[in-house]
């Protein structure tokens, strides 16, 4: 159910979670889904993204190079062990000079960062649930706004302590 008071909208999830937006952010977010299915249909065999991870009982380094396409990173994503304390993914779009790093630090809850970062080296990050997690993947893949569908906050880099 979702409920609009002048430029804010309340969507009830269910479970007590409630999602407020303004206007502007669900009217991007209700327009990428269809957009995604297009893009990704037409064109994502021509996508130049890689990844590296760090699971339990796997490890693909950045310096491997490897491609992936949407299913696979979706799967990766999905088998992400939250016990392990430092799981994590990267996608690289060497096409647009993007990339997105996922840690899931409980079984529905994301730590997101993204390569953009201000003069000061804090770089934009998130905590998600595993919807919104698995949306950003999509849009990512999709060469869509996926910057824009979420509400980001400057921190600073998590990466270096991965070493």
């Amino acid at each position: 159910m979702t409920i609009q008071n002048g430029n804010a909208t309340t969507a009830h999830l269910g479970g007590g979670k409630e999602l407020k937006k303004d206007r502007q952010e669900i009217n991007i977010i209700s327009q990428m889904p269809e957009q995604v299915q297009k893009t990704c249909l037409a064109g994502t065999k021509f996508l130049d993204i890689e990844y590296c991870m760090a699971n339990r009982g796997r490890f693909v380094s950045y310096l491997e190079h490897r491609k992936i396409d949407y299913t696979n990173a979706a799967h990766e994503l999905a088998n992400l062990d939250w016990t392990f304390l430092k799981n994590g993914i990267s996608f690289i779009d060497n096409k647009n000079a993007s990339s997105v790093f996922f840690r899931r630090t409980e079984l529905d809850s994301w730590y997101v960062q993204t390569s953009a970062h201000d003069i000061y080296g804090n770089f934009w990050t998130a905590i998600l649930d595993s919807e919104y997690a698995f949306l950003v993947l999509r849009l990512f893949f999709g060469e869509s706004r996926w910057f824009e569908a979420v509400s980001w906050h400057l921190e600073p880099d998590l990466f270096e302590a991965y070493g």
